[in-house]
């Protein structure tokens, strides 16, 4: 079974899952990149946490190879009012302080997201709204969202006006979450 693994390995057959590879194959990685507005992927592994099922890992696989028509999965939205961008730091890109509470008028407030972005998916109908009771003051344009297990994405607005405001992801014109912010 041994010499069958390193033929199948040998031949490329599973160079496009990196573990499945044969050991002495490179991982496929790409390079931490952040832009002026706000896009990035993760360069440090993030605390592994309790191991998902087989049929977890399974699933999320077979979603990040082959849900490109799917589209980009939203995986988390946090009203922000911090990101650590050090380059080294091992919280990089990470929303270090979220809103706990009311937040004074005039706060910058960051809509800090994570998402999970099919392989070959390139997807730029995602925004974050900035709503004030009930309207929208802001529309900030996702410019792009390209493939990546951890993708971190931000966007942040200057809270103008004492109110509730909500902080809205869209995609295509259907809200996909929402997080409220209470301005004083």
């Amino acid at each position: 079974m041994k010499s069958l693994f390193a033929a199948v390995a040998a031949l490329g057959a599973f160079a496009a899952v990196p573990s499945l590879a044969a050991p002495a194959a490179a991982p496929a990685t790409k390079p931490a990149t952040t832009t002026t507005h706000k896009t990035t992927h993760a360069a440090h592994p993030a605390s592994a946490g309790e191991a998902p099922s087989p049929d977890e890992a399974v699933r999320v696989a077979n979603y990040y190879f082959g849900g490109k028509d799917a589209g980009p999965l939203l995986v988390k939205t946090v009203a922000c009012l911090k990101v650590d961008e050090s380059a080294d730091s091992p919280t990089k890109n990470q929303c270090v302080q979220p809103v706990n509470g009311p937040v004074p008028k005039g706060a910058d407030v960051i809509a800090w997201t994570q998402w999970l972005v099919p392989v070959d998916g390139k997807y730029t109908d995602v925004s974050i709204q900035f709503v004030v009771d009930g309207s929208v003051h802001e529309t900030r344009e996702i410019d792009s969202l390209n493939e990546g297990l951890r993708m971190y994405v931000w966007r942040a607005a200057t809270m103008s006006k004492s109110g509730k405001w909500t902080v809205k992801v869209v995609r295509a014109g259907k809200d996909l979450a929402s997080v409220d912010v209470t301005v004083q």
